[in-house]
C-alpha cells in the first residue's frame, strides 16, 4: 500500500511531515485531510531515521526506540492497542533498535544484537511468528533451523506488501509470508509464516 504522506528528518533530528492525513498519520495532532506544507511532528526529537507507509508512519530516534504514528486497524503502531494515534506513541518493548522498516501493513524493526521483531497484520505470515495472528505489539520472528528457535544474526531486513525479508552475517537470505508470485524464492508458491531459505 503506497504511503499517502512524506516525512523528512532535518538535520537537528527533528521530523516533518505533510500529504494525506485522515488517520493522523502526518503527526500534527489532527486528521486534516491534507496538510499541504511542511509541519513539525509533535514530540519527536532526535530521530535518525523515519518509514511512511498507507497510512502510518515510523520513526527511530537515537537511542533505539522507535514511534509509529496514524492509523492501527491492525496494530500496525505497535502500542499494544488498535487505536488511530495523531501524535507518536512510542512501539512497545523495542529497545535497541538500528534499522526499522514500514510493509504495506506490517512494520519490522532489526536490533543491535541481530534480532528481528514485527509486528501488524499477519494473514499471510509475514510476521515469521509461526502463526497467522495479528499482533499489536512486536514479536521476534522465529527460526525453524536455528536451535534457540529465533532468527538471529541479521544485519539487514526488508518488507514487501505481504511477506519479509532478512540477510544473515553468512550472507544467507531468509523470506516468510505471501508467496503466490514466487516472492520468497524458495521455488514454491505457497504462503509461508516460518521461515524459508532463498533458493539461490
Amino acid at each position: 500500500m503506497a504511503p499517502k504522506h512524506t516525512l523528512a528528518v532535518k538535520s537537528n533530528g527533528a521530523v516533518w511531515g505533510w500529504g494525506g492525513n485522515p488517520d493522523g498519520q502526518v503527526g500534527n495532532g489532527t486528521t486534516n485531510a491534507r496538510v499541504l506544507n511542511p509541519v513539525p511532528v509533535q514530540g519527536l526529537a532526535q530521530v535518525t531515521a523515519v518509514g511512511t507507509r498507507g497510512n502510518y508512519s515510523l520513526a527511530l530516534k537515537s537511542d533505539g526506540t522507535v514511534w509509529s504514528g496514524g492509523e492501527n486497524e491492525y496494530g500496525q503502531l505497535g502500542d499494544g492497542t488498535f487505536v488511530d494515534r495523531f501524535t507518536p506513541v512510542q512501539v512497545q518493548g523495542l529497545t535497541g533498535v538500528t534499522v526499522v522498516v514500514a510493509g504495506g501493513i506490517h512494520g519490522m524493526a532489526l536490533k543491535s544484537d541481530g534480532s528481528v521483531w514485527a509486528w501488524d497484520y499477519n494473514f499471510r505470515g509475514q510476521l515469521g511468528d509461526n502463526t497467522q495472528t495479528n499482533r499489536n505489539v512486536p514479536v521476534r520472528v522465529q527460526d525453524p533451523v536455528d536451535s534457540s528457535g529465533f532468527l538471529s544474526g541479521v544485519n539487514g531486513v526488508a518488507v514487501g506488501i505481504y511477506h519479509s525479508l532478512a540477510v544473515k552475517d553468512n550472507g544467507e537470505v531468509w523470506a516468510w509470508g505471501y508467496n503466490l508470485s514466487g516472492q520468497l524464492g524458495d521455488a514454491e508458491q505457497r504462503s509461508a509464516s516460518s521461515l524459508c531459505k532463498l533458493a539461490v
